[in-house]
């Protein structure tokens, strides 16, 4: 009687949150956190600094009331694709 292998696949998540530290200017580092499964965690720091009141977390982007927000919602979006082309 042969066994059959079974493969579990994880969904990834992919949560973007601010992190606490502030910088002198008043500004958050945006942190990437990557999960998948209970085996595999990655936080990457983006080297993005935005306004904690503009940041919307639900949308995982900044409102358009930051200064930058054309340019870091860009980059979002770039750090995005390319975890999920992976």
């Amino acid at each position: 009687m042969g066994t059959k292998k079974y493969s579990q696949l994880h969904s990834m998540k992919i949560t973007i949150k601010l992190r606490s530290n502030v910088n002198k200017s008043g500004l958050q580092e945006l942190r990437i956190r990557i999960n998948s499964g209970r085996d595999f965690r990655k936080d990457y720091d983006t080297k993005l600094f935005v306004d904690a009141r503009y940041w919307q977390p639900q949308q995982l982007k900044v409102s358009n009331k930051h200064l930058n927000f054309i340019d870091i919602n860009r980059r979002i979006k770039e750090f995005k694709d390319r975890i999920y082309e992976c």
